[in-house]
C-alpha cells in the first residue's frame, strides 16, 4: 500500500493500529473518528512526515497526545473533538504548519481537582504550549471545562488566528489583552459561557462575535 494517500477507518471497533502503519509513507490523511474503543496510537505513526490530517474525534477512550506528536512536522489539521485527553504536550509547539486544532468537548482538559488523603487542590491548564503555533488559523476550545484557573494569556500569542471558539466554558473573565492582541481574528465565539461577567477588548479585525446565552454578562468594553 505504498501509494495509499488516505486511510479512513471511522466508527470501527479498532483498539489500536499496528506498528507497521509507519510503512504508509505517503499517507496524508488518517481518519479514526468515532473509533470508541481506540485508546492510543503506536509511536510509529509519528514517523509519517507526509501526514497532513489526523482525526481522532469521538475516540472516547483516547486520553493522551504523546510528546512524539511534535514529529509530525507536516501536520495541518488535528481534530480531537470529544476525546478524553487531559493535557496538551509541549511538543505541539513544534507543529509550525498546523492550521486547524479542535479540542471541542475535551472536558477533562480544563481545571481538574487533585485529591489526596489530606487535601484537594485545583489544577488549571496552561495553554503556553499553543503559543508556538505560528500558522494556526482556527482553534476550538469549546466545552473544555476551562475556568479562571486555566491560564488563557498565551492565546494572545497566536499571530495567524482567524477563528477562536470558546463556547460553553466556565471562566468569568478573559485576561486583559488576550483577545486584542489577535490582530487577524475575525470570529470570536463565547456562546453559553454562563459565568462570563465582562467582555474582553476585541481587535478591529473582528467580523463575527457570538456571546448569546452569556447570562452573567454585565459589561462590554
Amino acid at each position: 500500500m505504498n501509494r495509499l494517500a488516505e486511510l479512513h477507518l471511522e466508527a470501527t471497533a479498532l483498539t489500536g493500529l499496528p506498528a507497521s502503519v509507519e510503512n504508509l509513507s505517503g499517507v496524508s490523511v488518517i481518519n479514526l473518528s468515532y473509533c470508541k474503543h481506540l485508546e492510543s496510537l503506536p509511536s510509529s505513526i509519528f514517523r509519517l512526515i507526509c501526514l497532513k490530517t489526523l482525526d481522532l474525534s469521538g475516540c472516547l477512550k483516547h486520553k493522551n497526545l504523546p510528546d512524539d506528536l511534535g514529529l509530525l512536522v507536516g501536520l495541518e489539521d488535528l481534530h480531537c473533538t470529544g476525546t478524553a485527553i487531559r493535557t496538551i504536550p509541549s511538543s505541539i509547539s513544534l507543529l509550525k504548519n498546523l492550521k486547524h486544532l479542535s479540542l471541542r468537548g475535551c472536558n477533562a482538559l480544563g481545571s481538574q481537582v487533585s485529591s489526596s488523603s489530606h487535601s484537594q487542590k485545583s489544577m488549571g491548564v496552561n495553554f503556553q504550549n499553543l503559543s508556538g503555533l505560528c500558522s494556526l488559523t482556527m482553534l476550538d476550545l469549546s466545552d473544555c471545562n476551562i475556568s479562571d484557573r486555566d491560564i488563557l494569556h498565551n492565546l494572545g500569542f497566536l499571530p495567524s488566528l482567524v477563528e477562536l471558539y470558546l463556547d460553553g466554558n466556565n471562566f468569568s473573565n478573559i485576561p486583559t489583552g488576550c483577545i486584542s492582541r489577535l490582530t487577524r481574528l475575525e470570529v470570536l465565539a463565547l456562546t453559553g459561557c454562563r459565568r462570563l461577567e465582562s467582555f474582553p477588548e476585541v481587535p478591529r479585525s473582528i467580523e463575527r462575535l457570538y456571546a448569546n446565552e452569556c447570562t452573567s454578562l454585565k459589561s462590554i468594553e
